[in-house]
């Protein structure tokens, strides 16, 4: 008779496998022992490798077992408000007035909490959260991208403190989605520029952000329009001009005090100009839209509106806007930005995707790059995505994965529209493990330990 768990017979350990179909039950089965961790990786479904599906509102749907229960973990009203991995950031969700606060970090595997109190006093209970990335473990730097203009991008260090920058400061206004790479952090702006930040402590310990000394910047897009003469836009032209002029007044100050390195994209995109402003006037209606869909850092609150009662945090109020989709973005494309950290490389995704009339979408084209600060280029990968891996991709949190069982090399899979597309082939066809009728814009990537590499 076996003393311990860990002195089962690998045969018995195959059995316990084989009746664990639920990828959190393996996890927890994986971190008994060394010899139940091999059990569970030799004989593990394969649908265990593929990522999960969570809801706004908790629900949890995986590949295998299909929509749940809310996991009782999940407190009253709470609010999904990002996630990284195998970690998902709650909130609580107040209906009147339309707030979240009381940020809550989880992991459901292994059932550790980490109150983010820092988030909280840095982020105004009326704003809400874009992107939410980890630099590793639950008590290492954490950067989240707001719909705060006056503070875009906030760093925390739990237990430490928080880094807002100055309102409306810029490059941070510009930032539209960011990654964790080595010891950084970086930042894309809509004009792809790739901005590196220094993330340190201060005197007292608490967190700091010094943009780094080279910023990696590109030459303002071009040709943004297809061969069909459809706009690939995720602005006005109003916000454009804005754009330009601060950037121009932050160009000015890097000749001053730092090198500046022009990133151009490696493949013939087009010729400088101002061609598309027309089209992108004809897109100033979508541009809420589209912050829902895409990567863009837009003000969600209309300042001539009502104020949120109930709020006594001594700053400022603005009412959410009501925004419907209805007339937006039907029938039209636009494209995104998302930059993701892939073996070592920081890759820029570029997915355009078309909104039919009855506001489903597909995937079209997606241009993918990867950063080359030597050359200082953004290079086009034509050939797939290196590395043996897929990319997966929604608007709150993306990740590059090593390619096994379910999960397809050079396969990019898209959450909101529910598609794969294969990089070698340039086609999307649905997603064969998910039904489509689960997906939205409401649900993120959840990764089970096993995938996070």
């Amino acid at each position: 008779m076996a003393s311990s768990w860990s002195d089962l017979p690998p045969e018995l350990l195959d059995l316990v496998v084989a009746g664990l179909p639920n990828p959190a039950d393996r996890a927890r089965s994986r971190a008994v022992c060394r010899s139940w961790h091999s059990a569970v990786r030799r004989h593990g479904p394969q649908a265990a490798q593929l990522p999960w599906m969570v809801f706004t509102d908790g629900e949890v749907v995986t590949p295998t077992n299909g929509p749940s229960e809310h996991p009782t973990f999940i407190p009253e009203n709470s609010h999904l408000s990002g996630s990284a991995d195998e970690w998902l950031l709650f909130g609580v969700y107040h209906r009147t007035p339309k707030l979240i606060d009381n940020y809550v970090l989880h992991n459901i595997f292994s059932g550790e909490r980490v109150s983010l109190t820092e988030l909280d006093a840095a982020l105004h209970r009326a704003y809400r959260v874009s992107k939410f990335r980890m630099q590793s473990t639950a008590h290492d730097f954490m950067a989240v991208v707001t719909t705060n203009k006056n503070h875009p991008l906030i760093v925390i260090l739990p237990g430490k403190g928080v880094w807002v920058p100055e309102p409306q400061a810029v490059p941070y206004v510009y930032i539209i989605d960011i990654a964790f790479h080595g010891e950084k952090l970086y930042g894309i702006s809509k004009a792809e520029d790739l901005i590196p930040f220094d993330l340190g402590l201060d005197e007292d310990g608490r967190p700091t952000v010094i943009i780094a000394r080279r910023v990696i910047r590109r030459p303002r897009a071009i040709d943004d329009m297809d061969t069909n003469g459809a706009p690939h836009v995720c602005s006005n032209d109003e916000d454009d001009d804005e754009d330009d002029d601060d950037e121009d007044d932050i160009d000015d100050e890097d000749d001053q005090d730092e090198e500046v390195i022009d990133i151009d994209v490696a493949a013939d995109d087009g010729d400088e100009g101002e061609e598309g402003e027309e089209e992108e006037e004809e897109e100033e209606a979508a541009v809420d839209m589209i912050a829902v869909a895409g990567n863009v850092v837009v003000n969600d609150f209309h300042e001539e509106g009502p104020t949120v009662p109930n709020d006594d945090d001594g700053r400022s109020n603005f009412n959410y806007r009501n925004v419907s989709h209805h007339g937006f973005m039907r029938d039209k494309e636009y494209t995104c930005w998302h930059l993701v950290q892939s073996h070592g490389e920081l890759l820029m995704m570029k997915p355009h995707t078309h909104i039919f009339s009855d506001y489903s979408s597909s995937i079209r084209q997606v241009d993918v790059f990867m950063a080359d600060v030597k050359t200082r280029k953004w290079v086009r990968m034509a050939n797939g995505l290196g590395g043996g891996g897929a990319l997966f991709i929604s608007q709150h949190f993306s990740k590059f994965v090593s390619a096994r069982g379910d999960i397809k090399e050079d396969a990019i899979y898209f959450l909101e529209s529910g598609e794969v597309f294969n990089m070698k082939t340039q086609n999307a066809k649905p997603m064969r493990f998910y039904e489509p009728g689960y997906l939205g814009w409401n649900v993120m990537w959840l990764f089970p330990p096993e995938l996070v590499l």
